[in-house]
């Protein structure tokens, strides 16, 4: 079972990032990782993980996120409000939906 990451509650240790392939396809995922073997480790917004060749990637952004505290818990969010809404797009269920993943993406 997969659970659904939220942009607005993010663990401290998450790294939301937009990755950019070499064909132009862009996604957006709550964390990444790059792994000793150089492939990219991401999670996304619908709690599904794969790992993405090196050569099919252009560049990884980071995204901008904004720590925040209440009563001793600590968790990030997503700075950009459009990102915001992109997340829970992508988190939302769909029998139809099938992430995009460049060749030789593996899924863990």
């Amino acid at each position: 079972m997969t659970m659904r990451k939220d942009p607005e509650c993010l663990p401290t240790d998450a790294s939301p990032a937009l990755v950019q392939f070499r064909d132009g396809v862009e996604l957006f995922c709550a964390t990444h990782a790059t792994q000793e073997s150089g492939w990219l480790w991401v999670e996304f917004w619908d709690g599904t993980r794969r790992t993405l060749p090196p050569q099919r990637i252009k560049f990884v952004e980071p995204v901008e996120t904004v720590l925040k505290h209440d009563a001793g818990d600590e968790w990030q969010e997503v700075k950009d409000a459009e990102l915001v809404e992109r997340a829970r797009r992508e988190a939302e269920p769909d029998e139809n939906y099938q992430p995009i993943v460049a060749d030789g993406g593996e899924q863990q």
